[in-house]
């Protein structure tokens, strides 16, 4: 559609305003969809902190085990505190980057959507 859009064959008067609500709409599609959120909150994180090493520990049972990850980087108690309050904040910033997508999207397509065709 934005390519029609932004060809001579459309009738409508502001097809450039349209075919720019539809790239935006896409664009935040395919943000929605690749879902690197979380990913790209965490570069800095690891930048900083060091690749993470997961592990586990199992129970006295060991039926069940405890999942743990560690930062190269970690290492003080101080380290180890800051590290997950950082982490933490990362993940909350990702979850709501995602859904101020969402949100922005179907924002977009409600009000515009109707006014998409030529």
């Amino acid at each position: 559609m934005e390519r029609f859009f932004a060809s001579s064959d459309t009738h409508l008067e502001n097809s450039d305003k349209v075919r720019d609500q539809i790239e935006h709409a896409r664009v935040l599609t395919d943000l929605i969809l690749a879902d690197e959120y979380f990913v790209n909150a965490f570069r800095s994180h690891e930048e900083k902190w060091g690749k993470p090493v997961y592990g586990s520990i199992p129970s006295e049972d060991g039926l069940t085990s405890e999942w743990t990850v560690d930062y190269p980087n970690v290492k003080t108690e101080q380290d180890k505190i800051d590290e997950h309050c950082e982490g933490r904040a990362k993940i909350l910033r990702s979850v709501v980057a995602k859904e101020q997508d969402i949100d922005e999207l179907f924002a977009i397509m409600a009000r515009r959507l109707q006014g998409w065709w030529d």
